[in-house]
């Protein structure tokens, strides 16, 4: 067996998804283990979650939170130690992912990488997107 062959079965059928499509589909899970949408035990937080987001879309709201978080006066750290106390953070918008958040925000920014036209930024701006907006 070539080097291949395991990625040429995990994707064999996939021909009609599109990239982001590919990358975000685990050939491996079963139907019963994507998000319930309904009823899950997590869907209220979620809800909430996004609620919150849409009601404080204001100029009022990004006003009061870019005084708040912007004058960089809160922790004085690396890079690293921010991703390593991001790691210890619940994105109650996406309870389903078992990832801790390092690993997350690569798998954005590969997957914007793959998606988008390539940029010597690309890599940075897509990890950073997804530090930043967790």
């Amino acid at each position: 067996m070539g080097p291949n062959s395991f990625l040429h079965k995990a994707t064999e059928g996939w021909e009609h998804l599109d990239d982001f499509e590919k990358v975000s589909v685990n050939s491996e899970k079963a139907e019963d283990e994507f998000r319930n949408y309904k009823d899950s035990e997590r869907q209220i937080v979620v809800e909430n979650h996004y609620r919150l987001m849409r009601t404080n879309q204001t100029f009022a709201f990004v006003d009061k939170m870019y005084k708040k978080y912007h004058s960089f006066d809160k922790k004085k750290m690396t890079i690293w130690d921010a991703f390593e106390v991001l790691g210890t953070y619940v994105d109650s918008s996406d309870p389903d992912t078992e990832l801790p958040n390092i690993e997350h925000g690569f798998q954005t920014a590969e997957v914007n990488i793959l998606t988008h036209h390539f940029t010597p930024y690309s890599f940075s701006y897509s990890y950073c997107y997804s530090f930043c907006y967790c």
